[in-house]
């Protein structure tokens, strides 16, 4: 396709490419905290989903020093992985390239039509909104940061409305408003009011910023076609979907996905996979019930793979016999696309990813995030110890501070030290079970990355996140991956 005005020329590293969620990383999305963060009235925390207030310096310093760890680890990638001459590994941010795309004369031919739809989602009235259009078209190379952040009132009455574009300080979550399968994106059809923006901020990278417009698909215009006006609201967060490789896509219903949006994907997803089947090699769509509390908001907040076969799991939810142990639907997504969708009962969770994602000499084994008490688990589970986000097999990135997740992942094969089931299985095979060295992001560097990841070593980097998880998410839903290499 055409690149878009200002866009950089589409190459091939401008390509999406997502099959499973261990596939060495070569290109991520992220996007570093802004000024959005300052803006949330302590009052309205709930309104705009953070837990607390953040202290912006010292959530950019930590994100910063995220996206180093994730540039090391992608760099450190082994060389037979990487294949001939592989572009280089990319971590884009999407505050960066909105800020490149929109400034200046070259961005103003594309940038009237997303003001006019961010201003739309404000409180201004029809009267206010030419005024408030020009007071932002004024703002020129930093137009961006302010379509982020949000436009103040001048002068506010007390008890008044403060803005007149709403601030988005979840924008830093970069997996929930978009997300990657096969080789497109599909922008999210979100849940809450408070983050409406980040998908118009998502098209317009993909559009004008990346030149990938042509890969890109609105969730409810995908579902336009028929996904069941009797099963909710179409609502889909990428948070709730993983490509979990063997043609398998997983989906959460939370409390921010609805059955109708998980059917809208699946339908979607065959009608793609019929004009494009090396694109989109996907033959099965899972659905997974979570409860529908502010605690498990997404998926990704209570199960994630670390390594083929080894996930990070919440006890409650994911192991066999589990009071709560959430039920799995699944779907056809290689039938025609004129056909009926049947929803078939799966099992509970703990054995259909069992046989699923178990191989080899590598069954499914479920690592308890907080270890074998209840308590931390809980505990650890709040502050996104389930969350973490792997570059590559068995190297991946966590929050420091679930101490008791880290030091089970380190003792993997100390029965007393973590707490692991292997549904189906007595014990998992010993080479299975080999511990992670946990290492601190301040140790990390280039030779030390690569002489851990060239040993066959597994690797669990930590960073501290003790401002960014106060907006609720961690590593996992900081990324979005583009481009992975094929397991």
């Amino acid at each position: 396709m055409k690149a878009a005005v200002g866009a950089r020329p589409p190459t091939r590293a401008s390509a999406l490419r997502v099959e499973d969620e261990l596939g060495w990383l070569r290109r991520v999305l992220v996007c570093s905290p802004g000024e959005e963060l300052r803006r949330v009235p302590p009052a309205e925390r709930d309104r705009y989903l953070v837990e607390d207030l953040l202290w912006l310096d010292r959530a950019r310093d930590q994100h910063a020093a995220f996206v180093r760890a994730l540039q090391i680890l992608m760099n450190a990638a082994p060389a037979a992985k990487r294949g001939a001459a592989p572009p280089a590994p990319e971590v884009v941010d999407l505050r960066l390239e909105l800020r490149r795309a929109l400034a200046g004369p070259a961005g103003s031919a594309t940038a009237d039509t997303l003001i006019e739809e961010v201003c739309r989602l404000g409180p201004a009235g029809s009267d206010e909104l030419a005024t408030l259009r020009a007071e932002l078209r004024a703002k020129d190379e930093r137009l961006a940061d302010h379509l982020i952040a949000g436009a103040l009132v001048p002068d506010p009455a007390p008890g008044r409305e403060l803005f007149r574009v709403f601030p988005s300080p979840n924008v830093i979550f970069a997996r929930d408003y978009q997300f990657v399968l096969g080789g497109a994106a599909f922008l999210s059809s979100m849940a809450k009011p408070a983050r409406w923006k980040e998908p118009l901020l998502a098209r317009f990278l993909f559009e004008h910023a990346l030149g990938l417009g042509g890969a890109a698909h609105d969730m409810k215009a995908l579902g336009a076609g028929g996904a069941g006006g009797d099963a909710g609201e179409l609502l889909i967060e990428g948070g709730d979907v993983m490509a979990l490789g063997g043609g398998v896509i997983i989906v959460g219903l939370s409390e921010r996905t609805t059955l109708r949006g998980a059917t809208a994907l699946a339908l979607g997803l065959r009608r793609l996979r019929q004009a494009e089947p090396a694109a989109f090699p996907f033959t099965e769509l899972c659905t997974v019930r979570l409860p529908p509390r502010r605690a498990m908001m997404h998926l990704d907040t209570v199960f994630t793979l670390v390594d083929h076969g080894l996930a990070l799991a919440y006890p409650p939810l994911t192991f066999p016999g589990a009071r709560e142990e959430m039920p799995v639907f699944s779907c056809a997504l290689d039938d025609d696309p004129g056909a009926p969708l049947a929803w078939r009962w799966a099992g509970l969770f703990s054995d259909a990813m069992a046989r699923r994602l178990s191989r080899e000499g590598r069954p499914l084994t479920l690592i308890a995030g907080g270890g074998e008490r209840r308590s931390f688990q809980h505990r650890e589970q709040w502050c996104d110890a389930c969350n973490a986000f792997a570059v590559g097999p068995g190297v991946a990135v966590s929050y420091e501070r679930n101490d008791r997740t880290l030091a089970a992942l380190a003792a993997l094969q100390d029965p007393a030290a973590a707490l692991v089931s292997t549904p189906g299985h007595a014990r998992a095979p010993a080479d299975h079970l080999r511990p992670f060295r946990v290492l601190k992001a301040v140790d990390l560097t280039p030779r030390r990355a690569r002489e851990l990841i060239g040993g066959g070593e597994r690797v669990m980097v930590c960073i501290e996140g003790g401002e960014l998880g106060r907006a609720r998410g961690g590593p996992h839903c900081m990324t979005m991956a583009l481009s992975r290499e094929a397991v």
